[in-house]
């Protein structure tokens, strides 16, 4: 009895360990919604557009923080600091509830970067990464941003902002009416941003609406007295003439072009004309007069320089 009962209970802590995995790992049952009473920084209706001009400095830093961690609102020792490495901003939309409505918001950071002189670099042609820049976040809850689960979930898609450009630029369509979206430096320092953020609506129509106007165009009736062609049940095939090879003169100018090397070399194949000139009546040497002139050349060399030195010794001894 004191086996199975222990049994049972590894089985139901087994269950309820694999409930809680299962909900952690779903995104919804852990999922912490943008904090309340937060002031929007920018109400947004369909076509208007605001700029957050930002003249603060950022010191990029490895750690990605949260929109309330951006605010001031610390809640671990390391949340102080991230006031000096970003800015959040809340904006609220004003959805178009037409179902064609394509209601999408378009951003873009526009920055200052520094561009470092390497002259080991400069001189190979290659250009050291640019310093001080800024990646944009947009969250739709307070511990997840758009496109961060994007490679196990097909719908989480990536909005961009985050590819260490200038200006960084994205978008995503709106699927609720509040955002907080971050600006955070990285890789050095920065003097400070612009924030563009705009809202459309776009209602995209079908691409044959011109002909729509004119109802459904059809093409106009055969007068009564035209006469149709009938269908032929047993139509006549016609072989195709056969043509006869044009004899074509080889160019001296591009001939050989696209060839390997031996048919290059062999132009006689192709009938090609010459495509090197004799500057020599003279034969080659032969194999053995090279090596010998080469084993010989420095001994002679040799020779002559002992000969010299030792002239020049007898002539200081006399």
């Amino acid at each position: 009895m004191i086996r199975r009962g222990a049994f049972a209970t590894a089985c139901a802590l087994a269950f309820l360990g694999a409930l809680a995995l299962v909900g952690v790992g779903g995104g919804s049952a852990s999922a912490e919604p943008l904090v309340a009473n937060v002031k929007p920084d920018a109400v947004l209706s369909p076509g208007q557009t605001v700029v957050f001009k930002n003249t603060t400095p950022h010191y990029g830093a490895e750690v990605l923080y949260p929109p309330h961690s951006c605010r001031g609102d610390a809640r671990t020792v390391d949340d102080n600091a991230a006031p000096l490495i970003c800015t959040a901003y809340r904006i609220v939309l004003n959805l178009d509830p037409n179902p064609k409505a394509q209601n999408t918001v378009i951003f873009e950071a526009i920055f200052n970067q520094t561009q470092l002189q390497s002259l080991p670099l400069v001189a190979t042609g290659l250009n050291p990464p640019p310093l001080g820049g800024v990646n944009v976040y947009v969250y739709d809850q307070e511990d997840h941003y758009l496109g961060e689960n994007s490679t196990t979930d097909a719908k989480d898609e990536k909005p961009g902002g985050a590819s260490f450009n200038d200006p960084e630029l994205g978008s995503f369509t709106a699927k609720q009416r509040i955002y907080d979206i971050t600006v955070q430096a990285e890789a050095g320092p920065t003097t400070g941003f612009d924030l563009h953020v705009t809202f459309s609506n776009e209602i995209f129509t079908k691409p044959l609406e011109v002909l729509d106007q004119f109802g459904n165009p059809k093409a106009p009736d055969a007068p009564p007295d035209a006469v149709l062609p009938q269908p032929v049940d047993n139509p006549t095939v016609f072989a195709p003439p056969t043509l006869q090879p044009a004899a074509v003169a080889p160019d001296s100018d591009i001939a050989g072009i696209g060839l390997g090397v031996n048919e290059q070399f062999d132009p006689g194949q192709f009938a090609l004309p010459p495509a090197t000139r004799s500057i020599s009546t003279t034969e080659p040497p032969s194999t053995l007069a090279l090596v010998a002139g080469m084993i010989a050349f420095p001994f002679v060399v040799g020779l002559a320089a002992v000969l010299v030195m030792r002239r020049r010794r007898q002539a200081l001894v006399a």
